[in-house]
């Protein structure tokens, strides 16, 4: 029986880590959605441009030296 108990355990556990982190994300979705919808920029998108040259960059330093 203390198996059976220990598994019980672990699920409910699991289930809660489960719940929180879909909770943590849904609130992420529902802030970006929020800050985008209204207008706000409190969340700074990265231009894609950017993103381009910071993933060249460590590229670029292994070529030159």
């Amino acid at each position: 029986m203390a198996g059976h108990a220990y598994t019980e355990q672990r699920s409910a556990f699991l289930r809660r880590i489960r719940h929180r982190l879909w909770m943590m994300i849904a609130l992420c979705l529902l802030t970006r959605a929020a800050d985008a919808a209204l207008g706000l920029h409190l969340i700074e998108p990265i231009d894609p441009p950017e993103v381009q040259q910071l993933i060249a960059a460590p590229a670029q330093k292994d070529q030159t030296q």
